[in-house]
This record gives structure tokens, C-alpha cells and sequence, in this order.
């Protein structure tokens, strides 16, 4: 799984064109969340792909990940990208997107916060929804243990 850095060893001209095409994104691959709200909780970088929280740092009760904007030019998430976060800590996280009233459908709920239990992996993707002549960046996700 290589990261943009790998990709510009291996010639890939554009910086940009490396964080968006390698799987891991920029890095780093782990990450520590920290508060227990949207304001206080850790950011996610827009192309940082695949992140994991170790179990050393989480073990305080839950703390919080916050997802990158939607459609933010190159400082945040496009379309369809891939984000996938693992919890191997003791107690579970909270993933918030970063603005109150978008909504993450995952685990049966369409909310602006989602939980991820301990030793699960959220992976999650924006995506344009359209309903009744409105357009709304959400975000979709899936959980596995």
C-alpha cells in the first residue's frame, strides 16, 4: 500500500497526483483522537486515506475524529474518495463530519456523528445526494469488525 511520498520516489510528477491516486494518501497512518466534540475532535487530512487509532492512545473513554470537508478544492475530500478508519483502541471513537447538519449514513442512521466501536473499521465516501431539486454533500460508510 504506498503512500504519495512512494509514488514521487517512483516519478509520479505531481504531488497532488500522488496524494490523491496512492492508497494511504499523505499519511501518517495513525492518528490521535482527542475531545469528545465536533470543535475539540481531531482532523482528519483531506487526503490522509487510511488512518488508525493505536490502543495506547485511546483508552481515556471515548474521543473524536473529524472528517475533512466536502468539495474544498484541494484542501478537502472529493467526490467518491475513500477514507478508512480503524479503531484499534480499548474504548470507542466518535467520527463527526465537519459541519453540523451533514449527515453520515452508516449503521442504520443518517446523522452528523457516527460511533466506531473498539477493534472495528469505518470505511466512508462522500457522495452528492440529490433529493427534491436540492443538492447535499453526505457522506456513506460501512462498518466491519
Amino acid at each position: 500500500m504506498p503512500l504519495a511520498s512512494d509514488l514521487i520516489g517512483l516519478g509520479a510528477g505531481s504531488p497532488l497526483l500522488a496524494a490523491r491516486t496512492a492508497i494511504g494518501g499523505t499519511g501518517p497512518l495513525t492518528i490521535t483522537p482527542a475531545g469528545t466534540t465536533l470543535a475539540a475532535g481531531t482532523k482528519i487530512g483531506a487526503t490522509q486515506f487510511l488512518v488508525t487509532v493505536q490502543a495506547s492512545v485511546c483508552v481515556t473513554g471515548a474521543q473524536a475524529l473529524v472528517l475533512p470537508s466536502i468539495n474544498n478544492g484541494d484542501g478537502g475530500a472529493w467526490l467518491a474518495d475513500d477514507y478508512i478508519i480503524n479503531n484499534q483502541g480499548t474504548t470507542s471513537i466518535f467520527v463527526f463530519t465537519n459541519v453540523t447538519g451533514v449527515g453520515i449514513s452508516c449503521q442504520g442512521s443518517n446523522n452528523s456523528k457516527q460511533i466506531l466501536a473498539p477493534h472495528a473499521t469505518m470505511t466512508l465516501y462522500p457522495v452528492q445526494a440529490t433529493a427534491g431539486g436540492s443538492t447535499t454533500a453526505n457522506w456513506i460508510g460501512t462498518v466491519g469488525n
